[in-house]
């Protein structure tokens, strides 16, 4: 019995959440074409990231996994609250984005040669 019981526990999937993803009651304070930066950063918190080419862009990034004993983690959930700001710090746009607009990307497995 006490076996089973191990072995039924070793099986129960592992959750984990990472990352941080604002609330809708926090999003909807954010006033598009008033808040600046400052104030969004006050009500949402700082971003997961920002734009790699351009800062004026703000993500808020959230993925729940399963991970199942020995085998591979699956994404059960991922979703991205992303703030677009204009040159003068002011909140332009607010989209949220989940797993229906995920895009899948094939990786390349060529090599580059080096010397």
């Amino acid at each position: 019995m006490l076996a089973a019981a191990i072995a039924l526990a070793a099986c129960s999937p592992r959750l984990t959440v990472r990352g941080h993803l604002p609330r809708d009651p926090q999003l909807a304070k954010i006033v598009i074409g008033q808040e600046t930066r400052g104030e969004v950063a006050e009500i949402l918190g700082t971003p997961s990231t920002q734009g790699t080419f351009d800062d004026r862009v703000w993500y808020y990034i959230s993925r729940k996994t399963e991970k199942f004993a020995f085998l591979d983690e699956r994404v059960v959930d991922q979703q991205v609250v992303v703030v677009y700001f204009t040159d003068e710090d002011i909140v332009q746009a607010v989209y949220r984005y989940d797993m229906d607009d995920l895009r899948q990307i094939g990786m390349i497995q060529r090599r580059t040669p080096t010397t």
